[in-house]
């Protein structure tokens, strides 16, 4: 038995598969399994990984008519045969150590999921102010924890995965959210390795990136899917349903604020249509909802003190990203200033 089955999608991403491979192939930690599912890739992909393949006994190759992210990474589940799996996908790179750090930590913690820094190409998407407790003991942490979905950004514990078969819904974007979401909710016990181990390639063509791709519009049916399993498990409610609907609120609102002008009505109409009674209870009652996403729920509920206020907020946003394109330095001495 391995100790990592590394399990990489493959879909048309020939110019960056190699660095990928590599990067996998240069773990520290040779105890490692090689899953690589070729999605019906088009192009080359399918020829780079069987010669791959034909170098490195670790690396298994899987064929199979393209079915989308999620049907690719579910169709690796049958081959994991180790004591832990790490999902890369295939246009992104990861640090030589990653495996054997984060083994290490799990074993020592005994833990079912072991986080790291998952970085873009431009930022990190968990800051290390995050990582003060590195037991994560501390609720503050515990509760940031619920808003980094990425399947990437963790090592799992294959038993977690498999037992409770923790497979990714198929036809969907944003599909790590489900898994995410039901994995905690087993009390999983949670580790970290506070460095920054994966690199993530800020692809303007990736689904979740392309602003005018339809499938932004996943984004509600995936909502109601993790709201109908926090229902199923009666805990729709206290701290679950109040980080729900936080996350709710902000992940539909930072993807209209990133949708084109041909999606953006209709975005705005199926936002409007959302808010039932929990949410304006939420936003009536949460003071940690601040700022112009608060403004402008309230102003989607018809108060035009916060319309006026949400505009405004627009305003001084497009004045800040304007002069950062002209003085780039501005940008971290902005974030430093909070």
């Amino acid at each position: 038995m391995p100790e990592v089955s590394v399990v990489i999608p493959v879909y048309k991403v020939e110019q960056y598969l190699e660095e990928c491979l590599n990067s996998v192939r240069a773990q520290t930690l040779r105890d490692i399994e090689i899953i690589c599912v070729n999605d019906g890739s088009p192009d080359r992909c399918p020829q780079i990984l069987d010669e791959y393949a034909a170098e490195d006994s670790r690396i298994i190759v899987i064929h199979k008519e393209n079915g989308g992210l999620s049907s690719a990474r579910n169709a690796a589940y049958p081959y994991i045969r180790s004591v832990y799996t790490l999902f890369v996908d295939s246009d992104d790179s990861i640090e030589p150590t990653l495996c054997e750090k984060t083994v290490a930590v799990a074993n020592r913690k005994s833990a079912d999921m072991t986080f790291f820094i998952y970085l873009s190409r431009s930022d990190s998407r968990l800051s290390l102010e995050y990582y003060r407790d590195h037991e994560f003991v501390a609720d503050e942490a515990q509760e940031r924890l619920f808003f980094h979905f990425s399947a990437c950004g963790k090592l799992w514990r294959s038993k977690l995965l498999l037992d409770h078969d923790l497979k990714f819904p198929e036809g969907l974007c944003f599909e790590d959210v489900e898994v995410h979401v039901r994995a905690l909710l087993l009390n999983p016990r949670i580790a970290l390795v506070p460095e920054k181990l994966y690199q993530c390639r800020a692809s303007a063509d990736s689904i979740t990136r392309n602003n005018d791709s339809e499938r932004t519009f996943d984004i509600f049916p995936v909502t109601e899917r993790v709201k109908g399993i926090l229902v199923d498990a009666n805990q729709f409610k206290g701290e679950w349903k109040r980080r729900f609907l936080q996350w709710k609120l902000a992940y539909v609102y930072n993807r209209l604020m990133f949708v084109s002008e041909r999606l953006k009505p209709r975005m705005l109409e199926m936002t409007k249509a959302m808010l039932g009674d929990d949410e304006r209870e939420f936003l009536e009652e949460n003071t940690r909802i601040t700022g112009g996403l608060r403004q402008f729920y309230l102003s989607l509920l018809g108060s035009k003190t916060a319309t006026a206020k949400y505009h405004t907020y627009r305003f001084l946003w497009a004045a800040r990203n304007a002069a950062i394109k002209v003085f780039p330095s501005l940008k971290d001495k902005l974030r430093r200033a909070g």
